[in-house]
């Protein structure tokens, strides 16, 4: 992913290429992303990006921009030189599929006004999760994930214009007990911590009206608190050619998130944020 040999490939093709382009990351950490940027080959496709370019020592263009990561902004980088911000390792066959890189290029493009770049995570990072629900485990990045997008699109403004965490509450519910999310206790722990995830994965499968194999519910008492549960299955009608008999229905064990994470369930003005 951090692969820049795109810079050299297309140098000289559009003016110099002698700026220089550093990050600074959330931990405040600088990083040299390349001192052989064409600043002119940001112009069509991230006008902001190319306007970040002062003077420096020597009359030498520079930049420090903001990036979640090192890795996002050579996406962004590799975005306005070639149109796409993946590599094309990341589209082999075995390539691991991996979420929150499209989320962090996703606030990038959403930073620098690029709504192309928007679309393109965007699509890219639902095609991510639709692929997670097919394997037998969940992406190794997910709780990193999960904490990016909601310190980020969790308001209610930006919940209206991005599907990022829409997208990922519906990939918990769907593959809630197959990726045995309730018995991670990394899983769990991040549920306690963002009480609004914990929320919102109620709400989610009331919406999408219990139909999945597991669910979210409201349990009897206030110490069982937050259950996720399995459907028992519904009973088949038996068919003219076999014999009538009275299908057994055996309710699963609850699979009680708060008492895992020493959390209690929560109040009614809670409630009030849906």
């Amino acid at each position: 992913m951090e692969d820049l040999t795109f810079i050299d490939q297309l140098a000289g093709d559009c003016g110099a290429s002698n700026a220089t382009l550093k990050t600074v990351d959330p931990e405040g950490r600088v990083s040299l992303i390349s001192d052989c940027v064409s600043p002119y080959r940001l112009l069509d496709n991230c006008p902001l990006l190319y306007h970040a370019f002062e003077h420096g020592s020597q009359s030498r263009l520079q930049a420090s921009i903001e990036a979640p990561s090192r890795v996002a902004a050579i996406a962004l980088l590799r975005y306005c030189y070639t149109g796409s911000y993946l590599p094309p390792c990341a589209c082999a066959e075995d390539a691991p599929i991996l979420l929150l890189l499209h989320a962090h290029v996703y606030k990038m493009a959403e930073d620098y006004d690029v709504p192309e770049l928007q679309l393109l995570a965007h699509g890219n990072f639902s095609v991510q999760v639709e692929c997670a629900c097919s394997l037998p485990l969940p992406p190794q990045d997910l709780l990193e994930t999960i904490r990016y997008v909601y310190a980020n699109f969790a308001s209610p403004q930006a919940r209206q214009q991005q599907g990022l965490i829409h997208t990922l509450l519906n990939y918990c519910i769907s593959v809630f007990l197959y990726h045995q999310l309730g018995e991670s206790m990394e899983f769990l722990q991040v549920v306690q911590q963002i009480p609004e995830l914990r929320q919102d994965l109620c709400r989610t499968n009331m919406d999408r009206n219990f139909q999945d194999d597991c669910f979210v519910t409201e349990s009897a008492s206030e110490d069982e608190g937050f259950s996720i549960i399995r459907q028992p299955k519904p009973p088949v009608n038996p068919s003219m050619d076999e014999p009538m008999s009275s299908p057994e229905i055996i309710p699963a064990k609850p699979i009680d998130v708060l008492a895992a994470t020493g959390s209690n369930y929560p109040d009614d003005d809670d409630w009030t944020m849906l």
